[in-house]
């Protein structure tokens, strides 16, 4: 090989490490920057990595993690070296096929794993929780583990355990101090293999996850969808430096000598007897089931030091995810945050519990016009968490015109500068509003109708994004929008530049509420929880993070005067709203309608 040859061999394998690892390496630097925004370094701090360790939330999903992880490793190890023993000693008739069916879990799409094991868990009666997310684990870690054992065992001398059974071992004895001596190596590569697939684990545990199950990857995801937290980095860090330890760990494990695999076997157990110690027992818990982000950690934690009862939130991002995954039965809630539609659509399917109001006499502290709205009548079922509209934002220094309508939103002009919340029920009800058309008359004509405005507007749009539309405008990569009012509020509190507009058609007015399931198992709890929210103090907490209006009146007495004149959060005037009122079967239309047309655009 000539220098020339050596040096280009030399330059690609640096441009192809750098290509590998140069996003870690920017994760890993602006885990230790002082600044919260990840685009501006401003010092050098280790401030983000004990915020990790306050978090409770965090530090909770870790513990979750390890234990599923610690689990899983154990099952699949047993389950991986069985199955490869049983395929290298005995020849049958469709060993070959028995193999390749073992190994398959390896190459199947997680999401289709995902959804799979779900159907199965909910035809089984089965409850989401830690269970189901060890037995989804395995299905994918044991193809792992077998690879790494049958590779060893092929290379095993079958003399050495013939000379024991010779010698009058029997053979479980042979198998044991002659066989299983000789693997090590290869389980403890297995197991730590194993081990790491499941604490990186996202899509699958997604759908076989619980509120009291929520793992490091699950949290992390939730945390994304609403921007990028420097915790978040620090976090990731932790997870990437273990990962690669565990892989360096295995790659010993996998090449060590006779000498050295106790070492590795003892490095091994306390990784795994570690990532077991760290679980504390609460005396009661409930599970909360609620928007993404909408309900602040401190509140919870508060809760928590006051009651003893501690708090699973498990989050979603639409209306509809909540119903699909509560109506499924897989997992049973103790409390749930649906917004006014989907309130009124559980109480006509009997989701959800009467409650009990001598449990709850904070109540009192609700504004009259939030009760007995019409998605519950006699006030029943549900309690007001927060209010607020869907209306239009402009970066007024980049739109100096007024844009007061939909249709001044979706202009030829405004291309690829438009945010708007990924909620087909919301585009749909806009185009509506422009046809003149009452936001809850929907049917097949009227959809009809609609159709072609929104195969017009929906091209336009640069981001949806339901969970943190304000993130697009903060960082200028858009000029308008159309987001939820609390959004719009914390751009307002940003920067005055930020103007909120009720759209001239008429806007959507929400309620969203907490309600109990009706197969709550902690309804006491939950009783508790609602009663506390109420406090005008915990309240205040709660709109201080997401300045929708409050509907709770003693709460609002808390609030400062330039809070309670934020213009989003408290509209002035008498502005045209209407709420969602059920549409049931309906929805799927929706839904396939604005699906089919961001298919047909994109």
């Amino acid at each position: 090989m000539t220098r020339w040859t050596r040096g280009l061999l030399g330059a690609w394998t640096g441009l192809v490490l750098v290509f590998l690892y140069l996003p870690l390496a920017v994760l890993i630097a602006y885990s230790f920057n002082r600044s919260r925004l990840n685009i501006l370094w401003e010092g050098f701090t280790l401030e983000w990595y004990a915020a990790v360790w306050r978090d409770a939330a965090l530090v909770r999903s870790l513990e979750n993690s390890l234990i599923v992880a610690l689990m899983t490793t154990l099952a699949s190890v047993a389950l991986g070296t069985a199955g490869a023993w049983l395929l290298h000693r005995h020849r049958f008739r469709g060993a070959r096929l028995l193999q390749t069916l073992l190994l398959a879990p390896m190459v199947v799409p997680e999401v289709i794993l995902g959804i799979s094991l779900l159907l199965l868990f909910v035809a089984l009666r089965f409850e989401l929780g830690f269970a189901t997310v060890v037995i989804s684990h395995v299905t994918f870690c044991v193809p792992f583990v077998m690879v790494a054992v049958q590779a060893r065992l092929a290379d095993l001398d079958p003399a050495l355990e013939e000379a024991a059974l010779d010698l009058g071992a029997t053979p479980a004895r042979a198998f044991a101090r002659v066989v299983v001596p000789q693997l090590a190596p290869a389980l403890v590569a297995g197991a730590l293999m194993a081990f790491t697939l499941s604490l990186d684990e996202l899509i699958v545990t997604w759908f076989t996850a619980s509120a009291s199950s929520r793992t490091l990857p699950l949290e992390i995801f939730g945390r994304v969808r609403k921007g990028l937290d420097p915790t978040l980095n620090a976090i990731s860090t932790v997870f990437v430096v273990a990962s690669i330890a565990l892989v360096a760990v295995s790659e010993l494990a996998r090449r060590s000598r006779p000498g050295r695999r106790g070492a590795v076997v003892v490095l091994l157990a306390a990784l795994l007897t570690a990532s077991g110690c760290t679980r504390s027992n609460a005396p009661q818990e409930l599970n909360l089931f609620a928007w993404s982000e909408y309900v602040p950690q401190r509140v919870l934690d508060a809760f928590t030091d006051e009651t003893g009862i501690k708090v699973n939130y498990e989050s979603y991002a639409s209306n509809e995810e909540m119903l699909a995954k509560l109506v499924s039965g897989a997992t049973q809630y103790d409390l749930v945050q649906p917004s006014d539609y989907a309130a009124e659509a559980l109480i006509a399917e009997g989701r959800l519990q009467p409650l009990d109001w001598s449990k709850i006499p904070n109540f009192e502290n609700i504004a009259p016009e939030y009760r007995n709205r019409p998605f519950d009548p006699e006030q029943k079922y549900t309690v007001p968490w927060m209010a607020g509209t869907v209306g239009i934002v402009i970066n007024s220094e980049r739109v100096p015109e007024d844009v007061d309508s939909y249709a001044e939103v979706f202009q030829d002009k405004h291309k690829g500068r438009i945010v708007v919340v990924d909620d087909p029920r919301e585009m749909v009800s806009w185009a509506l509003a422009t046809q003149g058309i009452p936001i809850n008359d929907i049917n097949p004509t009227t959809l009809a109708k609609v159709k072609p405005v929104l195969a017009r507007w929906l091209p336009l749009v640069k981001v949806f994004d339901s969970d943190s539309p304000k993130t697009a405008l903060l960082n200028g990569d858009v000029d308008l929008g159309i987001v939820w009012s609390g959004e719009a509020a914390l751009l307002y509190n940003e920067h005055p530049k930020f103007r909120y507009v009720l759209p001239e058609e008429g806007a959507h007015e929400f309620v969203d509420t907490l309600a109990i399931p009706a197969n709550a198992r902690n309804p006491d709890a939950a009783h508790a929880f609602l009663n506390y929210v109420l406090r005008p103090e915990v309240s205040r907490e709660i709109s201080l993070d997401f300045p929708y209006t409050n509907p709770n009146l003693a709460a609002r007495k808390l609030l400062t005067p330039e809070e309670l004149a934020n213009p989003a959060s408290y509209p002035p005037g008498n502005p045209k709203l209407d709420g969602f009122r059920d549409i049931g079967e309906q929805a799927v239309a929706v839904d396939r309608l604005v699906t089919d047309l961001k298919a047909a655009g994109s």
